[in-house]
């Protein structure tokens, strides 16, 4: 299982307010603190607070997330979410239902499992067959099928035909459990207010 940074949930929770319908985080006024000038924070609540917070990061395997900063520290937004939403620590794995990474409105955010993420993610933009988990080999020039389960990489086989090795591929996507939004073309959704 991959190793997760524990969050101060209460730190977080003294940062921002979060909206469930819309997924955004919300920046709370800072107050100061010890030996703080009050005009440095005065300066950076009218900057800051009551403002949405983060920004969009990709991934190098092209997924997007919000990210936020947190006394120097970034966090990715939909692990801060659950825990101002919760008040406890997140699960290891959160799934974005709908497979867009920057929407983290509540019903959109689920517990997740070892391996949930890598059953429901949309095909990767360097495919060049359409479908997940196939490729052409021009060694053996045949279409060849995996598929990845808990980053074990299982062989289907290889295949004279893309439709054949695309059927081994969908077989295996269901017996393994795969999201039914696995493997489709990356959509746009709309889903910020």
């Amino acid at each position: 299982m991959r190793k997760v940074r524990p969050i101060d949930v209460a730190l977080m929770k003294s940062k921002f307010e979060y909206e469930p319908g819309s997924g955004n985080l919300i920046r709370k006024p800072a107050t100061p603190e010890k030996d703080q000038d009050p005009g440095q924070v005065a300066r950076w609540n009218g900057r800051y607070a009551g403002k949405v917070a983060g920004w969009e990061h990709r991934c190098k395997d092209g997924h997007t997330y919000v990210v936020v900063r947190v006394n120097g520290e970034d966090w990715a937004a939909h692990r801060v979410c659950w825990a101002v939403m919760t008040g406890e620590q997140p699960p290891p794995s959160i799934d974005h239902e709908n497979g867009d990474g920057t929407d983290n409105r509540w019903a959109n955010l689920k517990a997740g499992h070892e391996g949930l993420n890598e059953r429901n993610q949309a095909l990767q933009k360097n495919n060049t067959s359409g479908v997940c988990g196939v490729t052409w080999n021009r060694v053996t020039e045949r279409w060849h099928a995996r598929i990845t389960v808990n980053r074990k990489h299982i062989t289907l086989g290889s295949y004279d035909s893309l439709d054949d090795a695309r059927v081994a591929r969908l077989e295996a996507e269901k017996k393994y459990g795969f999201s039914e939004r696995h493997g489709k073309q990356r959509r746009e959704v709309a889903h910020h207010a």
